[in-house]
């Protein structure tokens, strides 16, 4: 059971490392190369190679007019990482802010319906 636990975190860490990439084919209204990826990204060729083919192989991505495409698995996985980062930054966020609120005295239930925001 552990073993089978820490495999699909490895999974999870293995998504995130290539999240970018994934993000970028997302983004594209056209298949993306290998280059493409490789220019986008600031890797070596090499790096985009494995990614795309460690994709390929998982089912994530499919080979297309001569470049890569999400696959409906892709698609959702893309879709949930990029909903998982910003949970996380807005974690972040709220932490901060409950931060500053016990340092200034203020009492939590004032605030705890709030929502955290930021100006640009």
């Amino acid at each position: 059971m552990e073993n089978s636990m820490e495999a699909e975190h490895e999974r999870a860490r293995e998504l995130l490392r290539k999240f970018p990439a994934l993000k970028e084919i997302h983004e594209s209204d056209t298949p993306l190369s290998q280059r493409d990826i490789s220019d986008r990204r600031g890797v070596s060729k090499s790096t985009a190679h494995r990614i795309t083919k460690s994709l390929v192989d998982e089912g994530i991505l499919r080979k297309q007019n001569g470049g890569y495409v999400l696959t409906d698995l892709g698609e959702v996985l893309t879709r949930r990482t990029s909903e998982y980062i910003s949970s996380v930054k807005r974690a972040k966020e709220e932490r901060d802010a409950l931060k500053f609120v016990t340092e200034t005295g203020l009492s939590i239930e004032h605030v705890c319906d709030g929502e955290v925001t930021r100006s640009s």
